[in-house]
């Protein structure tokens, strides 16, 4: 999937995307949300909760660059450090 496909998705149908067919690699809080990362093919993307709920409040593409502010664990994932180097290019 390529970032304009996911772009023009409904939020349901990213919310179900990346539930059924993501790779969940982390999570963080943010002031009231629960912020949970995904990983679909090559893109990286984030469903925010509202705290301490299983309500979804949206779904996100996020750019590479985030993930290294966001999430500075990762960089130590090999498929994420591949990824993220990659976008460099």
């Amino acid at each position: 999937m390529i970032k304009n496909e996911f772009i023009e998705l409904t939020k349901a149908e990213k919310v179900v995307l990346l539930l059924k067919s993501g790779e969940k690699l982390s999570q963080r809080n943010s002031t009231g949300f629960d912020i949970v990362l995904f990983l679909l093919d090559e893109l990286f993307a984030e469903l925010w909760y509202y705290e301490n709920t299983n309500r979804i409040v949206k779904a996100n593409f996020i750019e590479s660059d985030s993930i290294l502010v966001n999430y500075p664990n990762l960089i130590n994932m090999p498929q994420v450090a591949e990824i993220l180097i990659e976008s460099k290019l």
